[in-house]
């Protein structure tokens, strides 16, 4: 009788052993130790950074052995990198081959929004005296505008240049676009995302405006990027990998469970203090994940294709801003390389 007793505890404990490690492969082993990381967002939280919050809320950093924290925008996210005040961060893509080329040897470890969102918002019928109405491209000559800080300057400059568009003035427009609402400056910088919604939300209708999206004006610049430092890569290639994938991961849920997304956003926002409303979060969350899912898969998100690496790297090298050329996989690691590069004409 004992024998069978032993023989039936024995089946219990392998049983047991079996279910703990079926468990432990199914949801993910605890890591045997927690890496603490700093990611630089470059703007204050708001749904832009949706994926990063996902990421952190359902545990994907923490099931590979990431404590991450997001350090809201103080300042140029990059110079965090150079300071040591963060081991990541968010950048255009813009910014971050002018830093790189410049400043600190960088690595881009993935691209999420592929396309310029920047657009030039007029007004249609521009009631300053002696402005005068605005309906093309050309209209904007000798007009004020306002425009938002040097991080975020380049693509706004270049577009003027490219089109021989000389402004009146160009005032800093600082966190929103007062002086346009007050019809100070004929035009302002906004954002599909951010800043057009917030004309709207205050009043301004779309038959009140005439619109340049940058990118139908040949100014196409990726935006928001993931950074650091090609000597952290080169020491924590892992660490990075495990950044991205996680990132990526919350990028996808954040997609699939939208309204528990904008829960937790709100929530944030909120306990942050951000001056918003549901409906921005919302609209912003909307547009944002449009942007990063436009045409990609869940499993090909944060790619830069090297056509518009390339085309990037073309302007800013014409305006002076990149004095030397660099190459695609110089700054772009694998977690980032286009799954179809380039061929003929776009690669040059």
């Amino acid at each position: 009788m004992m024998i069978h007793f032993f023989k039936r505890s024995m089946l219990s404990i392998l049983l047991l052993c079996f279910v703990l490690c079926l468990t432990n492969e199914t949801l993910g082993a605890a890591p045997d130790s927690v890496v603490k990381v700093r990611i630089a967002l470059l703007w204050h939280d708001q749904s832009e950074f949706a994926g990063y919050y996902m990421a952190i809320q359902k545990g994907f950093y923490a099931r590979r052995g990431l404590d991450v924290e997001l350090l809201p925008y103080q300042t140029f996210t990059l110079e965090k990198l150079k300071s040591g005040d963060a081991e990541f961060a968010t950048a255009f893509l813009s910014s971050g081959l002018a830093y790189h080329a410049e400043h600190l040897r960088l690595r881009l470890l993935a691209q999420y929004v592929r396309h310029s969102t920047f657009i030039i918002a007029a007004w249609k019928n521009n009631t300053r005296a002696g402005a005068g109405p605005i309906t093309n491209i050309q209209d904007l000559n000798g007009k004020r505008i306002s425009g938002l800080s040097h991080e975020y300057s380049d693509p706004f400059r270049i577009f003027f240049e490219l089109h021989k568009i000389h402004p009146a003035q160009i005032y800093p427009q600082y966190a929103a676009p007062s002086l346009f609402l007050h019809h100070f400056v004929d035009a302002c910088l906004v954002t599909e995302y951010n800043g057009l919604n917030y004309l709207y939300q205050r009043g301004v209708t779309p038959d009140e405006l005439t619109l340049f999206p940058l990118k139908d004006y040949k100014v196409d610049f990726p935006e928001d990027a993931l950074f650091c430092t090609d000597s952290y890569y080169a020491r924590h290639s892992d660490v990075a990998a495990n950044v991205v994938q996680a990132t990526n991961e919350g990028w996808v849920y954040a997609k699939h469970h939208p309204e528990e997304t904008l829960k937790v956003v709100n929530d944030i926002v909120f306990k942050r203090g951000i001056i918003t409303n549901p409906a921005h979060v919302k609209y912003m969350l909307k547009h944002m994940l449009n942007t990063i899912f436009d045409g990609v898969s869940d499993n090909a998100i944060g790619r830069i294709s090297q056509k518009y690496f390339n085309s990037t790297q073309m302007y800013l090298r014409q305006y002076r801003i990149l004095k030397k050329e660099i190459p695609y996989d110089d700054i772009v690691s694998i977690h980032a390389l286009d799954l179809q590069p380039a061929k003929g004409k776009d690669a040059q």
